[in-house]
């Protein structure tokens, strides 16, 4: 009688643990295909490296980390990282997110996908503006201040961003290739 209860009971168990198992096993096969696609579309050329170091030329490029500027809301902030040049002072700001993500810039929240979870966050492009007006006011300059905003390189952009919002791989790369002199020496 036991064994009789143990299958009545059991089998109808067994299709609904199948199941669970098959959709369990359908949910891996498309999380491996999503991250095979996403790996694909992030590969660099061969002989790239996903991430160098500093490749500025430090005769022409300073660089300062951590520093701590006071916003117009009197709150003080820390910026990522100021690269100063006859080219400019770029003010940037690394951004943490991981898989997908999608903003505009005119947007106050931005949204990042991973792992099927969507999650907003503050468009980083507005805080590296207060950033860069907080440092123009620091260093007593009105023009020539830009913001870059800077992504993992594992990042996937699902819509379109400004020129200035790149993955870390570009960073040193964009910032060399702007050219138009703005600064004399004397003033870096």
């Amino acid at each position: 009688i036991g064994v009789l209860v143990s299958l009545k009971w059991l089998r109808p168990r067994m299709s609904q643990i199948k199941e669970q198992a098959n959709t369990l096993k359908e949910k891996t096969i498309q999380d491996s295909h999503d991250l095979k696609q996403k790996t694909e579309q992030n590969k660099r050329p061969k002989g790239m490296l996903s991430r160098t170091k500093n490749q500025l030329d430090r005769d022409i490029y300073q660089s300062y980390k951590q520093l701590t500027v006071s916003l117009d809301s009197g709150l003080d902030s820390k910026v990522d990282r100021i690269i100063v040049s006859n080219y400019g002072v770029f003010v940037l700001l690394f951004a943490s997110q991981q898989g997908a993500v999608f903003g505009t810039q005119a947007a106050s929240q931005w949204s990042e996908q991973t792992n099927g979870e969507t999650l907003s966050f503050d468009n980083p492009l507005q805080l590296a503006t207060r950033h860069a007006f907080a440092v123009g006011r620091l260093l007593d300059v009105n023009e020539g201040v830009k913001t870059v905003v800077v992504f993992n390189d594992a990042v996937v952009f699902k819509s379109p961003m400004p020129e200035n919002v790149i993955h870390r791989a570009d960073m040193f790369d964009y910032t060399q290739s702007l050219k138009q002199f703005i600064f004399m020496d004397e003033q870096v």
